[in-house]
């Protein structure tokens, strides 16, 4: 008796060969490029003035431990010791060092922040709406991973 498995996914394609799919490659771009406009924020600060570098940098490096552990925590919990310690430590790491410091914007700036923010999530949204649709995926069939 002969069972004929369907086409295989992009995740699967990418899996057997090594790699990751090139359409996460372009949502991690527009992920990067959100995260700049975000640290622009407080990097602007004190380039004006408003701000320390010291300080600054001190926070940055708090959030980057904090990020760090609780990137790890959470990678452990989902993906297992080895990569969960690998892949969420070091993203944790790096959103903690660009995320903390904006704790420290002046409240006048905060509608920026805010309109970046919002901006930057409807970027992300559109980008993975349009790669989905792209890659032919439907809803239905990317669920496998779902409790």
């Amino acid at each position: 008796m002969t069972t004929s498995r369907p086409e295989a996914s992009s995740k699967e394609q990418a899996d057997a060969a090594g790699g990751f799919p090139l359409s996460a490659l372009f949502l991690l771009t527009a992920l990067c490029c959100v995260l700049a406009a975000l640290a622009m924020q407080y990097v602007r600060s004190a380039l004006a003035g408003e701000l320390h570098w010291e300080i600054l940098l001190v926070a940055s490096v708090v959030g980057a431990v904090q990020g760090m552990i609780l990137g790890s925590l959470l990678g452990l919990a989902q993906r297992g010791p080895v990569t969960g310690m690998f892949v969420g430590g070091p993203t944790g790491f790096v959103l903690g060092a660009i995320v903390a410091p904006l704790c420290l914007v002046p409240v006048e700036q905060l509608s920026g922040i805010m309109g970046v923010t919002i901006g930057g999530s409807a970027l992300l949204i559109v980008v993975a709406v349009v790669i989905r649709m792209v890659s032919g995926v439907k809803g239905s069939e990317n669920t496998e991973h779902l409790p």
